[in-house]
């Protein structure tokens, strides 16, 4: 064999081993997305701010390295990864730790009332005992005058011990009606608060998920709006987290104001917001451009009394909601196509 076809075979089979090493490349990065995606899908529950800022976190690096899988970013990525899953496992700890002296707390009242109950029936009970002993006395008299008046003293006892006992069941019952009427309203705040994000006071990501799969329960026809905001993370790096916050309250208030009142508006992640719309596909693009002109633009801020201008934008994904579609794909959908205009801003709504 001549050196030429010696060089050939060696090439070949070097481009071989490429192909497959960029097989093998491609499939580790598919199998790694898929595992971001599955962490942050199958995360704890948990208090709702702590599960949203988790999961915004995932998403972020997940889409980060989907953009540039390059070795530092799979390095620097797995070390963000190991420190983000330690945060929130310590998170999710001191959430549960919580939640674990507040129905303890819960166990100790109705302990405390069920102790008051026994020791009110054991103390009428003693005296119903000595009622029935005085009776049995009665029997051993023989004159009938003194039978009665100790009879009539005996029954207007009773009369005052049956007067006393309900007097003290009613507080009792008092006491504990109202013990649950305010666990009831502790309850009903803790729904609330359950389903609100306490920064922008809309709907959280728990109450989206909620309201999806209500509709997608009741074969009901709608669809997601999906708003990013982009380079967020350079307002905060810029001018501080308090000014994000404020963007964000404001946005959501712009946002609201946009929408009809029947749809539902809620923060779905850190600088992510999801629209739930009852309408069709042509009609949701079609607001999604109304909305979009309506709330992307100039924002004004104040910073330590000094009013600040800041241009707001954001990547969207709109998708409407198929048959015996999950509403993981639903939402991945439009993810997609919010991920797409990411990387060519220029297509945007018309």
């Amino acid at each position: 064999m001549n050196d030429d076809g010696g060089r050939m075979i060696s090439l070949k089979r070097s481009l071989d081993k490429f192909e497959t090493i960029e097989q093998l490349h491609a499939a580790t990065l598919e199998a790694l997305l898929a595992a971001l995606g599955s962490v942050e899908k199958n995360a704890v529950r948990s208090q709702e701010e702590v599960l949203t800022r988790h999961r915004a976190a995932l998403r972020a690096l997940r889409r980060q390295i989907a953009a540039d899988p390059s070795p530092e970013v799979l390095r620097t990525g797995t070390e963000y990864l190991d420190d983000e899953l330690k945060e929130y496992a310590d998170q999710i700890s001191d959430y549960y730790q919580r939640r674990e002296v507040e129905i303890r707390s819960i166990m100790r009242l109705m302990a405390k009332a069920s102790q008051s109950l026994q020791s009110d029936s054991e103390k009428f009970s003693s005296r119903f005992g000595e009622f029935a002993k005085e009776l049995e006395s009665l029997a051993e008299i023989d004159q009938l005058p003194e039978i009665r008046r100790r009879l009539a003293r005996e029954v207007e006892r009773l009369r005052a011990c049956a007067r006393e006992m309900s007097a003290a069941n009613s507080v009792t019952l008092g006491q504990i009606q109202q013990q649950l009427r305010q666990y009831e309203q502790r309850l009903r705040q803790a729904e609330e608060t359950a389903s609100r994000d306490p920064l922008t006071g809309t709907a959280n990501r728990r109450e989206g998920e909620r309201q999806i799969i209500q509709r997608i329960n009741a074969g009901r026809k709608f669809c997601i709006l999906l708003f990013d905001l982009i380079r967020f993370k350079s307002i905060n790096d810029r001018l501080g987290h308090l000014a994000g916050d404020e963007i964000l309250r404001q946005f959501t208030q712009k946002l609201q104001r946009a929408v009809r009142d029947n749809d539902l508006v809620c923060r779905w992640g850190g600088d992510e917001f999801l629209v739930v719309m009852d309408c069709s596909l042509s009609d949701a693009m079609m607001r999604a451009s109304q909305i979009s002109a309506h709330v992307f633009g100039e924002y004004t801020i104040n910073i330590s009394g000094n009013p600040q201008l800041v241009q707001v934008h954001a990547s969207t994904g709109v998708a409407e909601h198929r048959d015996n579609e999950t509403a993981e794909a639903l939402f991945g959908r439009a993810d997609g196509m919010l991920y797409r205009e990411k990387r060519t801003p220029s297509q945007r709504f018309a």
